[in-house]
C-alpha cells in the first residue's frame, strides 16, 4: 500500500495503536486472558476499517496503514476506533468479570512527494513517537505528529 501512494503520489497515513495497561493486564490475568483481550481487540479494530486498510500485530501494539487517506479522515477514524474499544467489555474468567480497556493512538501522515517522509519504518517511528506522547498524557487519547514536526524534535 505504501508503494502504491508513493507510486501515485497520493497521502498515506500510519498509525501506532497500544492498549492502555495492557502489560498490567497481562500480569493480573495472565497470557491467555490478556491474548484472548489483544485478539478481541484486534478482530473489533479490523472490523471498524476500511476493505484497503492494512492492520498488523507487532509485538503488543496494532500498527494501521489507511492508504490514499488524509490526516483528518485517518483522525476520524482513529477516534471511531478508540471509542469503539471503549464501549467493549471483556471476560477476565475470574471474581473481576468484565473488565474495559482503552487504546492510545499515535498517528502521522506522509504525503509522497511533498517531501514527506516515504521510508516506512520511519513513518512509523514517528507514529511510534506520537503514541508515546499519548501514553505520557495518560492514555485513552490520540496524539499526531506531522513529519517535519518529528524531524524537528
Amino acid at each position: 500500500e505504501l508503494a502504491r501512494a508513493i507510486r501515485y503520489g497520493r497521502a498515506i497515513c500510519c498509525a501506532v495503536i497500544e492498549i492502555d495497561g495492557y502489560k498490567e493486564i497481562k500480569e493480573k490475568y495472565g497470557n491467555q486472558i490478556s491474548d484472548e483481550i489483544f485478539q478481541e481487540t484486534a478482530e473489533s479494530l479490523k472490523d471498524d476499517l476500511r476493505v484497503i486498510d492494512v492492520i498488523a500485530r507487532d509485538d503488543d501494539r496494532f500498527i494501521c496503514l489507511f492508504p490514499e487517506t488524509d490526516i483528518e479522515p485517518a483522525l476520524f477514524v482513529s477516534k471511531r476506533l478508540r471509542s469503539v474499544i471503549e464501549g467493549e467489555t471483556f471476560e477476565t474468567g475470574g471474581d473481576d468479570g468484565l473488565i474495559g480497556i482503552t487504546i492510545s493512538i499515535g498517528i502521522t501522515e506522509s504525503k509522497p512527494g511533498s517531501g514527506g517522509e516515504v521510508d516506512i519504518f520511519k513513518i512509523i517511528d514517528i507514529a511510534d513517537k506520537a503514541l508515546t506522547l499519548a501514553k505520557e498524557q495518560g492514555g485513552n487519547r490520540i496524539e499526531f505528529l506531522s513529519n517535519s514536526s518529528a524531524r524537528a524534535a
